[in-house]
């Protein structure tokens, strides 16, 4: 009898210490159970936010963090439809947080809103906004050089004049702004420029509804300096002496018609068999 009192207070006074060793009431295991859920959660948030204090990302690091590839999935989705209002309007919701997407994200914006939607002003908002963040950004130059050669551009951002000449005076200030940031124009930049040359021998000659096309372009003057087709040229291969290997510079070269020896007398031959090339391509439509 003493030995059955003796082994009923043994384990009453273990029940509270090893739980695990001795059976609970059913309702006593649930509780236990729920007790023991949160404090394993209370662990791994707590674990979680020192995390996030040592690596300074989330809510602790000095930039709001940013899904890109969201934005990425997003804009994706908006480009066939040219929805640029829906791009512009999630750009405005990140500079409200002072967030910034990652640089091809940012690149992708412009090419949305200024190349394919033709929203000029928009694009240059979203440029001025985000080429101070991503320093010498030559691509992001090369796409508003693209934009303005594709869509009518206002020299001033308060007031729609969208003259036909505002194209080149802005082509011509951005790489004029390349040039003093240190950046290196390239074939897409040099292309893009000649395009926009183009573009505007056309305008002019609409204008004057000529139907053949001018040997030169009028002078353009910005920032007392003064532009013509072939100002732009040899100051393209004072950078780049190679540049008019380039067959798509060619080609604008020749929508032009400007003749070879009057830029490289080296390059005439190719030039000669392009204009061959072009012809025969022409012949059949």
């Amino acid at each position: 009898m003493n030995r059955l009192l003796g082994a009923a207070c043994l384990a009453k006074s273990i029940r509270p210490t090893c739980p695990s060793l001795v059976a609970l009431p059913t309702n006593q295991q649930s509780s236990y159970s729920t007790l023991r859920e949160r404090n394993k959660k209370r662990y791994i948030v707590k674990k979680r936010l020192e995390k996030l204090k040592d690596n300074k990302t989330g809510p602790f690091a000095s930039e709001p963090t940013v899904n890109n590839t969201f934005i990425k999935q997003r804009l994706y989705a908006y480009k066939p439809n040219g929805r640029w209002k829906q791009a512009f309007l999630m750009y405005q919701k990140l500079a409200e947080r002072d967030a910034y997407p990652d640089r091809s994200n940012f690149h992708n914006f412009l090419h949305l809103i200024g190349q394919l939607g033709g929203a000029v002003p928009q694009a240059f908002q979203i440029f001025r906004h985000g080429v101070e963040k991503y320093e010498n950004d030559r691509q992001a130059y090369n796409i508003m050089i693209s934009t303005c050669a594709k869509h009518p551009v206002s020299m001033n951002d308060d007031r729609e004049d969208y003259l036909p000449t505002n194209s080149l005076k802005k082509v011509l200030e951005l790489y004029e702004e390349m040039k003093e940031n240190d950046m290196a124009p390239n074939a897409s930049t040099y292309s893009a420029m000649l395009q926009t040359f183009y573009l505007h021998n056309r305008r002019l000659n609409k204008e004057s509804g000529s139907e053949n096309p001018p040997t030169d372009l009028k002078e353009t003057t910005l920032a007392g300096n003064t532009y013509t087709l072939m100002d732009v040229i040899e100051l393209i291969k004072s950078h780049d002496p190679v540049f008019l290997a380039n067959p798509f510079i060619q080609k604008f070269l020749i929508k032009l018609d400007v003749k070879p020896q009057d830029i490289d007398p080296d390059l005439e031959k190719r030039v000669q068999e392009y204009r061959k090339i072009i012809e025969q391509k022409n012949a059949w439509f």
